[in-house]
């Protein structure tokens, strides 16, 4: 079934006659034989409308990228979605589906290895250039977030996740997934 192209508007004119129902009509409905007033229509046609507009700015797509080794070394680069293989410097993008905001950058690894004064960022790229949304996973923690930060996209925009290595690494990470929520604009 296609998307329709148009929402069914309904009474949202200033002079609209509408009128909620009270609790007890809701709780009930309408009785065999009974003649609602058409304000009660207008009101539940306008509510569905209204829930229709809201609902549409907030469709979300959740864009996925992982791998099963981070490596040790800088510029590294997460499979779209997951693979069985280590991230290494070979460029892997998202194309965006839609224009939207993407934020809530969450970042976890199975096993971290991060040493002390050592880190992994992991850093949100469109188009070849680095954006705000970043995270690091340091010692001791196996996940990070960026749920502070929003990104403006366009359909089309190339969309990559980037590793790079703050001190020394002995042991890479191991299954490390990410994900971000794009929201419609």
């Amino acid at each position: 079934m296609a998307k329709p192209t148009t929402l069914p508007r309904w009474a949202t004119g200033g002079t609209a006659s509408v009128t909620e129902p009270n609790e007890g009509k809701k709780d009930l409905g309408h009785q065999v034989a009974e003649r609602p007033p058409a304000q009660y229509f207008n009101w539940l046609f306008k509510t569905i409308y209204s829930w229709l507009l809201y609902l549409q700015d907030v469709a979300i797509s959740v864009l996925a990228f992982g791998c099963s080794d981070l490596g040790t070394s800088s510029a590294n680069y997460l499979f779209p979605w997951y693979a069985e293989a280590a991230a290494d410097g070979t460029r892997r993008a998202i194309v965006a589906p839609c224009a939207g905001r993407l934020k809530n950058l969450f970042v976890h690894a199975v096993a971290a290895h991060v040493g002390a004064g050592s880190s992994y960022t992991l850093t949100v790229v469109k188009n070849n250039v680095d954006t705000a949304l970043a995270c690091s996973l340091v010692v001791g923690n196996n996940s990070a977030s960026d749920t502070t930060h929003e990104v403006t996209v366009e359909a089309g925009d190339y969309l990559e996740i980037r590793v790079d290595v703050t001190g020394t690494v002995s042991t890479s990470a191991k299954r490390v997934s990410a994900s971000l929520t794009l929201l419609p604009l």
